[in-house]
């Protein structure tokens, strides 16, 4: 799938993966717009974030703790690079 473009940029080259996940994003943020302008039109103490809680626990959870993905690939990173030097 190719953009159109003028005449000074070149063409760019879609591929049917990017253009289905911007077909996904461009659908799913419409109704993300739809559902904001629903709770905008109802009274203050309606509207605010809506928050996802399980019903039940998950037992295969119950030992799971949290980590800093960040801070996680920082010192994989820095241990990479004290291995290589």
């Amino acid at each position: 799938m190719k953009r159109m473009s003028s005449q000074h940029e070149p063409m760019e080259e879609f591929t049917q993966e990017h253009s289905g996940l911007v077909e996904y994003l461009n659908k799913t943020w419409s109704n993300v717009n739809k559902e904001f302008e629903k709770k905008s039109q109802k009274p203050t103490e309606e509207c605010g974030p809506v928050y996802y809680r399980e019903k039940e626990t998950n037992p295969k959870l119950q030992n799971f703790n949290t980590f800093d993905l960040d801070q996680w690939m920082e010192e994989r990173l820095l241990a990479q690079l004290m291995k290589s030097s």
